[in-house]
């Protein structure tokens, strides 16, 4: 089974155009969009027999009038992903690209080691610290699933990580150097990325949050303003689209490529993630935003094991 992982971004433009894509992407990029190469077809049968083919989709950076964006070719180690993606009892998915100091053997066995140690890591801490900021009335239970891609070019490995809950997906994707050293010690992890994706027309319609646990967590706006005055009232309109589901939120001058930076304390990640629905107040459709910004990089910070009371 093989996918091409075309991942988007927002021109930082006055123009303001909003990208389409099937996820929305929480970290360096905006959404992403999946093709699945049809099984037994030339495409796929060229990809598997020379997997480093130049692929169109796969090599150019490409560039249209509303976004860039780029593709990374990904061979799933299992017969049939789709399983994976369409079920959305676990809408959260954490996608991290691994390159290692020497490539491995055996990815696909690794793959499965760190999933088992996941699924430990939840029975040791469901009465611990993955629950200890969650809402009181919240009756899930922490859950996650986990697939490999191979992959070239930049990376060895996609791990797609799905779960119910950001704080496991966060915490987990920490301890990935961990588990490659306990798995593979003659290797070692030499660089990896992460993005938290979410599907969008499931944050449209709110039918995600249904399904995640409600943790609190604190977040980053780092925003490149186009007009001040207006920056104040996105801040008005985002304290009030907050309720009273977050501690605090302060704003600092920064200088560099930002402008200003707000930091909201202990927000509830499913009133957070409400942002991003349709023309939500964290979208590039949003009248506010587009009144206020060029472009906002959000950070989503989950506290480590050893501070995770000082949430």
């Amino acid at each position: 089974m093989v996918r091409i992982f075309q991942f988007k971004n927002n021109y930082f433009s006055k123009e303001k155009y909003a990208i389409t894509a099937e996820y929305n992407a929480i970290g360096y990029f905006d959404g992403l969009d999946m093709r699945r190469v049809e099984p037994g077809s030339e495409k796929e049968q060229r990809i598997m027999s020379d997997p480093y083919y130049t692929l169109a989709e796969k090599d150019e950076k490409a560039f249209n009038e509303n976004c860039d964006y780029f593709n990374l070719l990904g061979i799933s180690m299992s017969d049939d992903d789709n399983g994976f993606w369409t079920d959305q009892t676990m809408p959260l998915y954490f996608i991290s690209f691994v390159r290692f100091q020497k490539r491995l053997n055996n990815l696909s066995a690794l793959v499965q080691n760190m999933m088992s140690e996941v699924k430990s890591e939840i029975k040791q801490n469901t009465a611990g610290s993955l629950g200890q900021n969650t809402d009181e009335k919240n009756i899930s239970q922490p859950d996650a699933e986990m697939i490999g891609y191979y992959t070239f070019d930049s990376s060895d490995l996609i791990i797609c990580l799905k779960t119910n809950s950001y704080h496991l997906g966060d915490g987990a994707i920490s301890s990935y150097p961990e588990y490659v050293k306990k798995y593979c010690p003659t290797a070692s992890l030499e660089k990896s990325f992460s993005v938290c994706v979410i599907k969008q027309d499931e944050l449209d319609s709110f039918n995600a949050l249904d399904y995640m646990i409600d943790e609190k967590v604190s977040c980053l706006l780092r925003c490149m303003v186009c007009d001040r005055t207006k920056e104040e009232k996105y801040r008005n309109n985002l304290k009030s689209e907050l309720s009273s589901a977050y501690e605090a939120i302060s704003a600092y001058d920064v200088l560099g490529s930002d402008d200003i930076v707000l930091f909201v304390k202990n927000v509830s990640i499913k009133k957070w993630m409400r942002l991003y629905g349709k023309d939500g107040l964290l979208t590039h459709s949003n009248s506010y935003y587009k009144e206020a910004f060029f472009n906002v990089a959000t950070e989503i910070l989950v506290p480590r094991k050893e501070d995770a009371s000082d949430v």
